[in-house]
């Protein structure tokens, strides 16, 4: 189980996500049924190796394998400090899965579930994992108001407790969500603080890094969301290299996608290879947001280079899934861009 951990988690031990899937399920096997702990820790990792493989609809049910067993082993008991977090952190990630394919109403559920157990218990990590998902989902819809509430609380708990990996990531979503609502300067201040361990980190340090923001998807997003390119494209690169040396390719669309706003004004060809490619990955990998937002985007980029039917083809696309979804931010996004072609 540590060595899956070490892998798939921390990444003290290089290796393949695979390879922390393979080590888990071994170790889920061979603990006693009785041992809840084990076990369902063994589910979390094969969850999020899955999450960051790119295989969304299998880790939302090896989440909700692992929450299973608490009903079949029973939640209560001498060890209920020990495991009830880890309860907490299954929940939490099965809503980013849900999030990630566009069924909102089934991530807010279970993130508010991750909220309910880790306020019962008390457990700082707990309760700074639970805020910082239900933030997350309600800035993924582009509901910055609601979310930052959610995410000030996660930081400033994580704080308090010195909680490494939750403060990077509290901070890294906050500060996008922050831009996203029109507080530049204070979004780009807690962006510096999310990152400012980078220098000098530990192997172990800057894998937390990595992974609290998304193989950077989070920080290039903010950048981007910020006006400042040249600081997004290094965060790209970054990521993009880290997916690529870890299969990491439920990460790879997202980055492509940024990618491509960075390239849109100087190379409007090479935007639209990006976008098209990010758009096929995550067409195959469910992820309708994400496939949503390369729709909106290869329609802004065929309106800017007078390709009318194009871009209406693709903004239409785009509106009808935010629609489906209720994403009304980016719906209202799509929806301004349909206007300026008529």
């Amino acid at each position: 189980m540590r060595q899956a951990q070490a892998v798939a988690a921390s990444g003290v031990i290089p290796g393949t996500l695979s390879l922390a899937i393979e080590k888990a399920r071994e170790a889920f096997e061979n603990a006693d049924p009785r041992d809840l702990r084990t076990r369902s820790y063994a589910q979390y990792i094969v969850g999020l190796a899955c999450r960051d493989l790119g295989r969304i609809g299998e880790a939302v049910r090896e989440f909700g394998a692992g929450i299973a067993l608490f009903e079949q082993v029973g939640r209560h008991g001498e060890d209920s400090g020990l495991v009830l977090p880890i309860y907490v952190s299954l929940s939490a990630w099965r809503s980013e899965a849900y999030a990630t394919l566009g069924d909102f109403q089934q991530a807010f559920a279970a993130a508010s579930e991750a909220l309910r157990v880790a306020t019962d218990i008390h457990h700082p990590s707990s309760l700074a994992v639970a805020n910082i998902y239900l933030g997350y989902i309600h800035a993924l819809r582009g509901e910055a108001e609601t979310a930052v509430p959610f995410l000030e609380r996660a930081l400033a708990i994580a704080s308090e407790h010195e909680l490494h990996h939750g403060t990077i990531r509290a901070s890294s979503h906050l500060a996008y969500t922050l831009v996203l609502h029109g507080e530049r300067e204070r979004g780009l201040e807690c962006l510096a603080r999310a990152l400012e361990r980078s220098t000098g980190a530990s192997r172990a340090e800057r894998h937390s890094q990595l992974t609290a923001t998304g193989y950077r998807t989070v920080t290039a997003n903010t950048y981007l969301a910020a006006g400042c390119p040249e600081e997004a494209r290094a965060e790209i690169r970054q990521g993009l290299a880290a997916a690529a040396e870890r299969n990491a390719w439920g990460y790879r669309a997202p980055l492509l996608r940024l990618e491509a706003e960075v390239l849109a004004q100087e190379d409007p060809a090479g935007a639209r290879e990006r976008l098209e490619e990010a758009l096929a990955l995550a067409a195959e990998l469910c992820m309708r947001p994400e496939a949503a937002h390369c729709h909106l985007g290869l329609g802004k980029l065929y309106r800017r280079t007078g390709k009318r039917e194009q871009a209406q083809e693709h903004l239409r696309t785009a509106t009808t899934m935010f629609r489906e979804m209720d994403v009304r931010f980016w719906l209202e996004q799509a929806e301004a861009e349909l206007v300026e072609l008529r």
